[in-house]
């Protein structure tokens, strides 16, 4: 960029002086950067190309669709930064159009040379501040209030021409900034840095077209308060007039171009999502729910080995062994009877036994290893 400073003095011109040394510079810099981002896309292309060979192979699935979408993807990202100075005025133009088509034409001129704006509030102000010298020390008063009025306007328009250098500005950076982020939207790791980008791109340019419907009308309403300047025979209520008209206006150039920017949502869609991160995303597992599973699949099968010992002593009248989850083995004797207190006993002591299964997640702990021996030692004992 261009840093060389001009000398800039204090006149109507000095927004417009302001302004086009930002714009000459950002024009040089769209240049030089337009090369890098061709060159990034390039990379960034193959690496994309690369990773979707990989997964292809590896999921060995019919994916022809999803290369054509990718494809389609990667041309329409290289369209918009070969042609990227065009589709952005095209852009700004279009709104323009859409903001001047009920205001005043004139704001077109003004939005690139703000010094016409504040010319327009620099000699109706000066007019003022020369009558509140005249009136001096013998109305002191009608003074005081000429000068408040003169400053107070000047400022405003002020205001507003740093509105219209600002909004301008961050215009031109922001699109200079996405220019370089743009080549980023082919790869599927990097792809929200280039739908940020251009969502800050489209802020910008509705912040350009409230202030323009907003110019577009006060316009009309500057030029029916103010002559352009004032006299002595010039009454208080017109001054007055142009102030207040004035700060309103100020007020809404720099509050609307928000409020409508921070109505303008976010790129959306899932066209080159799903052809892009779903051979990625598609393969995650979920690690904590399949262990919690295990582990009540393992509580289960501790109640399920439970249960069957005692069916075994209900039902066989052979020999049997039953195995528990701690490897224990416990050998009943073929052709006893067991009697029911016996069984009721065991019963009851399963029961609770199946209720502390259900608290353990992580398997059976020593305790409980300790109440099933000694519950099948006192069903033997009361059997003998």
């Amino acid at each position: 960029m261009d840093t060389t400073s001009t000398t800039i003095n204090l006149s109507p011109f000095v927004f417009t002086a302001i302004q086009n040394i930002y714009i000459q510079n950002f024009n040089q810099a769209f240049e030089q950067i337009s090369h890098y981002a061709v060159s990034l896309f390039y990379i960034l292309a193959t690496l994309e190309i690369a990773l979707f060979g990989i997964i292809w192979a590896l999921k060995q699935q019919e994916m022809i669709g999803m290369l054509l979408f990718k494809i389609i993807k990667l041309a329409f990202i290289f369209f918009i930064i070969s042609n990227y100075s065009y589709l952005l005025n095209v852009l700004i133009n279009g709104l323009a159009q859409i903001g001047l088509s009920g205001g005043n034409t004139k704001i077109a001129t003004i939005l690139f040379s703000p010094d016409l704006l504040w010319k327009f509030g620099f000699d109706s102000s000066i007019s003022l501040l020369t009558l509140a010298v005249q009136y001096g020390t013998a109305n002191i008063g009608m003074s005081a209030i000429y000068l408040v009025l003169g400053f107070g306007i000047l400022f405003m328009f002020a205001l507003i021409a740093c509105q219209i250098i600002l909004l301008i500005v961050s215009f031109y950076l922001l699109s200079l900034m996405a220019l370089l982020f743009l080549p980023f939207g082919t790869f599927v790791l990097s792809e929200k840095l280039f739908t940020r980008s251009i969502h800050g791109v489209m802020k910008a340019a509705v912040k350009i077209f409230g202030l323009i419907v907003v110019l577009g009308i006060g316009i009309g309403i500057w030029m029916a308060q103010s002559p352009g300047g004032f006299s002595q025979s010039t009454t208080l209520d017109q001054p007055l007039g142009l102030f207040m008209a004035t700060l309103v206006i100020t007020l809404l150039c720099w509050k609307i171009p928000s409020i409508l920017a921070s109505s303008v949502g976010e790129l959306g869609g899932e066209l080159f999502n799903k052809t892009s991160g779903e051979s990625i995303t598609g393969t995650n597992v979920s690690v904590a729910p399949a262990v919690a599973n295990i582990s009540q699949t393992a509580a289960a099968s501790n109640m399920a080995s439970a249960s069957s010992v005692a069916g075994i002593q209900q039902a066989s009248g052979t020999q049997s062994t039953a195995t528990t989850a701690a490897g224990s083995n416990v050998s009943i004797s073929a052709g006893s009877n067991v009697s029911n207190t016996g069984l009721s006993a065991l019963n009851q002591n399963l029961s609770e036994l199946t209720k502390a299964v259900k608290v353990q997640k992580e398997g059976i702990s020593r305790d409980t290893l300790t109440k099933l021996k000694s519950t099948f030692r006192n069903a033997l004992s009361e059997k003998k």
